[in-house]
Formats: C-alpha cells, sequence, structure tokens
C-alpha cells in the first residue's frame, strides 16, 4: 500500500486540479474580483476567458466563432435531452432567450415560429434546421464589432455580458448576478 504524507497529499491535489483545466464558477461572487457586488465588463470577460466559454463555442480551434459554430453552440445548449433534435418546448426555450425581449437578443426578433424553422414539418428540429432559421436572426452582426462575419473572444464575451447587462449601466448587480450564477454554473447555459 502506498502512504503519502500531508504535503505529498497537498501537492498531488493542487497538481490534480491544474491539470483538470478552468471550471465556471459556481457562484458570481467568485467573478467579482474586486469584491463589490457588482460584475463589470472587465471581470465578466476575464472569468469567460478563464472558464473556457469561448474556447467551448470555438469548434474549429480558430480563435473565432463564426455563424455555424455560433448556431452549432446554442442549438447544443438548448438541446436539454442532447438527442440531436429539438423538440417544440426546446425551441421555445431559445425564442425565449433569443427574442426581442430575450437576454441574449442583442435587438434580435426571432419572429419566425417553429413550423417555419421546421422545413421537413416532423415537428422536430434538426442541427441544420436550426442553423439556417438562426442564420436569420441579427445576433452574430449585433454582436461583431467589427463587422468581419465572426466572434473574436472580446466580442463574443461582450455580447453574452449584454444579455446580464440589458440597461447598459456598466455592471451587473442582483438580480442579474443570479442569471450569472445560473447559467456559468456546472449545469448552466454556458457549461460545456
Amino acid at each position: 500500500m502506498l502512504r503519502l504524507d500531508k504535503n505529498t497529499t497537498l501537492a498531488l491535489g493542487t497538481a490534480l486540479a491544474l491539470v483538470a483545466g478552468p471550471t465556471l464558477a459556481q457562484t458570481a461572487s467568485d467573478w467579482d474580483l474586486d469584491g463589490d457586488g457588482t460584475l463589470t465588463r472587465d471581470e465578466f470577460t476575464q472569468s469567460v476567458g478563464d472558464a473556457g466559454v469561448f474556447a467551448n463555442w470555438d469548434a474549429n480551434d480558430d480563435g473565432m466563432i463564426d455563424q455555424d459554430e455560433l448556431a452549432g453552440g446554442a442549438y447544443d445548449r438548448y438541446d436539454a435531452d442532447m438527442n440531436a433534435e429539438l423538440a417544440g418546448s426546446e425551441f421555445e426555450s431559445a425564442q425565449t432567450d433569443f427574442g426581442p425581449e430575450g437576454r441574449w437578443s442583442a435587438g434580435a426578433d426571432w419572429t419566425s415560429d417553429y413550423a417555419g424553422w421546421d422545413v421537413d414539418a416532423d415537428g422536430l428540429l434538426t442541427r441544420d434546421e436550426f442553423r439556417t432559421g438562426f442564420a436569420d436572426t441579427p445576433v452574430l452582426n449585433d454582436w461583431d464589432i467589427d463587422s468581419d462575419g465572426m466572434l473574436n473572444e472580446e466580442e463574443f464575451s461582450g455580447g453574452v455580458y449584454g444579455g446580464y447587462d440589458p440597461t447598459g449601466a456598466g455592471y451587473i448587480q442582483e438580480p442579474g448576478l443570479a442569471g450569472v450564477e445560473t447559467d456559468m454554473g456546472d449545469e448552466g447555459f454556458w457549461s460545456s
């Protein structure tokens, strides 16, 4: 039997934690770097980067998120039962979040109904059907500050941040912090 002293055990635990890579924060206060009870855009951007959220959505690892990756990332998050099809209630969740009043809308107006995106009229949205419908929304263009048709990490983070700071106040405080905590947690929308 292998025996480890306290210092060796602590060192091994620390090494394993570092090797495991970044994880999403469990509480919004983990991201509040200056401890003032609010999240600024800079704190949010740093924390999103540290947590690997952008990397999770950048499917081809080129440092940019294009329309297909943005749609694919959204599709994967809304496919709650992970059966590679969005049922009506899963699509309705997406419409709520990206609709005119939704937190990820960036001014988007998802007026298309489920049947309009469901090209084969089978009552389910495939990844391709979702991507085609999603391409008609202005989400990528609204988040794409330099208008190059792709999102760098700062643009992606800024677009996400805007969903939690809809008034443009420059900080997120309660009740928005609760939304950050839910969405960034282990089972949250932005987790991998």
